[in-house]
């Protein structure tokens, strides 16, 4: 999905999720956002820098790395305590 909640309020993206969390557990969903909110419940998250991968992991891992773009994004958006 390329920016499928881009466009929509934070109500709707929700209700979204939910049903992609739902409908789509057993299959692999591909996801390209820009709205962090939005693949915080991923398995994994690669992150691109300059069309390149930079960090590939869990988000909670991701974290961890206080160094990394992952991790400045999720302190920029304020979603490091719902992530540790």
């Amino acid at each position: 999905m390329d920016e499928a909640t881009a466009s929509i309020d934070h109500e709707t993206e929700k209700k979204l999720q939910q049903m992609i969390n739902r409908d789509f557990q057993d299959a692999t969903v591909l996801t390209i956002a820009h709205r962090l909110g939005t693949v915080l419940d991923s398995d994994r998250i690669l992150v691109l820098s300059d069309g390149r991968v930079v960090e590939f992991d869990s988000p909670r891992e991701l974290v961890k790395n206080t160094n990394g773009v992952f991790y400045e994004l999720a302190k920029e958006g304020g979603y490091l305590n719902k992530l540790q």
